[in-house]
C-alpha cells in the first residue's frame, strides 16, 4: 500500500506542475519515469523477499517500518530535487541545472538506505533458511537471493558514496552538464540490469 501512496504522491505532483512548455512537460515526465522505476524496482524485491520471509517480529518489524519511512519520503525528496534543477534536464535545456547538494545528500542516504534495508532482509531470509526456520529453498533460488543481496549492497554503497558533495561540484570531462553523481546513480542501475541478466541466465542454464 505505501508503494502505491508513494507513486500517487509523484503523480500528484505532476498534476500540480500546469507548465505548457514542451520542454519542461517532457522533463516532468521523464524525472516522473525515473523515480517510478526506482520504486517498482524496490517494490518487486521486496515483495519477492517478505513473501519467503514471512515474519514480522523482531527486527523484520522494525525493517518493515524503516523501509515504510524511507519508501514514503522518497517522491518528495526526489520532486525537490527535479524542483532544484529547474525541471530542466541537462540534454532538454540551454543551461546546467543546478541541484540543491543538500536535497541531492538527502535523496541519496534516502535510497541508499532503502537498498541496505533490502540487503538486511535478503540477508535475513539466507540466514533463517540456513537455520532451518523458513521451508525449503531450492538452491538455484538460494543463489538467487545471495545474488541479490550482493547487488542490493553494492547499489546502497553506491547512492550513499555520492551523498559526498565532491561528486555534485565536479563532472565529466567534456561534458560539463553531467554531474560525477548522476554517473554514479547510472552505474547503480546498470549494476541491478546485469544481475538480473546474470539471475535470468542461471534459471535457463540449471
Amino acid at each position: 500500500m505505501i508503494f502505491g501512496l508513494a507513486l500517487s504522491i509523484g503523480a500528484i505532483f505532476l498534476i500540480g506542475n500546469n507548465s505548457t512548455d514542451p520542454n519542461a512537460v517532457l522533463s516532468n515526465l521523464i524525472a516522473f519515469c525515473f523515480s517510478f522505476l526506482i520504486l517498482v524496482i524496490i517494490w518487486v524485491r521486496y515483495k519477492r523477499t517478505v513473501s519467503v520471509l514471512r515474519l514480522e517480529t523482531g527486527l523484520i518489524l522494525e525493517l518493515n517500518i524503516a523501509m515504510l519511512f524511507f519508501v514514503a519520503i522518497e517522491p518528495y525528496l526526489f520532486n525537490l530535487l527535479a524542483a532544484g534543477a529547474s525541471l530542466n534536464l541537462f540534454w532538454l535545456g540551454q543551461t546546467q541545472p543546478q541541484f540543491s547538494v543538500y536535497t541531492v545528500e538527502l535523496y541519496a542516504i534516502d535510497t541508499g538506505s532503502i537498498y541496505l534495508i533490502l540487503g538486511i532482509l535478503t540477508y535475513v531470509v539466507l540466514r533463517e533458511h540456513r537455520l532451518k526456520r523458513i521451508e525449503t529453498l531450492h538452491p538455484r533460488i538460494i543463489r538467487s537471493f545471495k545474488q541479490s543481496m550482493y547487488t542490493q549492497l553494492t547499489t546502497c554503497s553506491i547512492f550513499l558514496i555520492s551523498a559526498l558533495p565532491i561528486f555534485w561540484t565536479y563532472h565529466i570531462p567534456n561534458l560539463p552538464r553531467i554531474p560525477v553523481g548522476l554517473v554514479l546513480w547510472a552505474l547503480s542501475f546498470v549494476a541491478s540490469f546485469i544481475s538480473r541478466i546474470v539471475r535470468i541466465v542461471s534459471r535457463t542454464i540449471t
